[in-house]
């Protein structure tokens, strides 16, 4: 298992455990060196930030639940849409959401 899967192992555990099936995921990280062995990227004496996202699979029964849930976080975006193109979220369709960027010097 890679090391940004560890750092969210419990979470991904949970999310499972709780009929939500994940196929992808990264954690969060704030300001690490470009140099880092695990989330750097880029030039030399940059910085790598990431937004933590969790994408995955969800039996239909639990949507409405889980967009209600949701909703009581401002910080917290998300989309959803099924195999028949039915859309939920809480973004417009012309949002940028980056999820991972760095800064690096000129």
């Amino acid at each position: 298992m890679c090391q940004e899967t560890l750092d969210i192992q419990d979470v991904l555990i949970k999310l499972n455990q709780n009929r939500l099936f994940t196929i992808n995921s990264q954690p969060q990280v704030n300001g690490v060196p470009s140099s880092d062995p695990v989330y750097g990227f880029g030039p030399e004496k940059g910085y790598v930030y990431q937004k933590a996202y969790f994408e995955f699979f969800v039996p239909p029964e639990l949507i409405e639940p889980l967009c209600d849930h949701l909703n009581k976080f401002d910080t917290v975006s998300f989309q959803a849409i099924n195999a028949a193109g039915n859309e939920k979220g809480n973004v417009s369709e012309d949002e940028v959401n980056a999820v991972t960027w760095g800064v690096f010097p000129r």
